[in-house]
């Protein structure tokens, strides 16, 4: 990853055992997340499928 700060993100949500990662951030967020079966998607996604 390219920024340190998004590596103690992804790094948090996988010690935390998350299922996914809300991020404007995709496009550095879904290479990396995906090798450890990690979902990201955009905030506003996460909030319509919690919504529904």
């Amino acid at each position: 990853m390219q920024d340190a700060d998004d590596e103690m993100v992804l790094e948090t949500a996988i010690n935390g055992r998350a299922d996914a990662i809300a991020t404007h951030n995709l496009g550095d967020f879904v290479p990396a997340a995906s090798r450890f079966g990690l979902r990201v998607a955009s905030p506003a996604t996460m909030m319509k499928e919690m919504l529904t």
